[in-house]
């Protein structure tokens, strides 16, 4: 969000020295509270802060779309893999949180490969006929997406909850 209103008032390149210093903040502020980093968020930021820093120096904004492509098809497809192989990522990410059936565990894994294919052929479709400013207008519609899908998925986690959980699936 905070990318999409700098990227409003500034250039690209000097929005996304914003967006990093934010990233690099945000992941110092999750350690300091937590004394952990998430493997999604350590991932994701280390993507960010490397194709942001490749973008900047090379003058080059499409290193940071492409990375977002990336990102989200690579995701997707591990997800895919490691699902065919018998392994429930969102399973192992989220148990800690959610009491529910290894149904669930499979749907919710398979939403989550499509929603990521999705968000990572969308990007790269507006990479190839947008600008700078239509990918942050895209970033920020595709965020809020993310937002309403995960949202979603607490009618999957109250319908294959397990009897631990309270009537939304979270582990009690």
């Amino acid at each position: 969000m905070i990318f999409f209103g700098v990227g409003q008032r500034l250039p690209f390149l000097q929005a996304l020295v914003v967006y990093l210093v934010t990233t690099v903040i945000t992941i110092l502020v999750i350690w300091a509270m937590a004394r952990r980093v998430s493997y999604l968020a350590l991932i994701f930021g280390v993507v960010i802060i490397t194709a942001g820093s490749l973008s900047i120096w090379f003058n080059n904004p499409d290193i940071l779309l492409i990375a977002d492509t990336l990102y989200y098809l690579g995701a997707a497809f591990v997800l895919l893999i490691l699902q065919y192989r018998g392994y429930l990522v969102m399973k192992l990410l989220f148990n800690g949180v959610f009491g529910m059936q290894d149904i669930g565990w499979r749907i919710l894994n398979t939403r989550w490969i499509w929603a990521l294919a999705v968000a990572g052929a969308s990007n790269e479709l507006v990479r190839q006929i947008g600008t700078t400013d239509d990918w942050l207008w895209f970033q920020l519609v595709r965020t809020i997406a993310i937002i309403l899908f995960a949202t979603y998925q607490f009618t999957l986690t109250k319908k294959y909850r397990l009897e631990t959980a309270n009537s939304w699936g979270i582990k009690i």
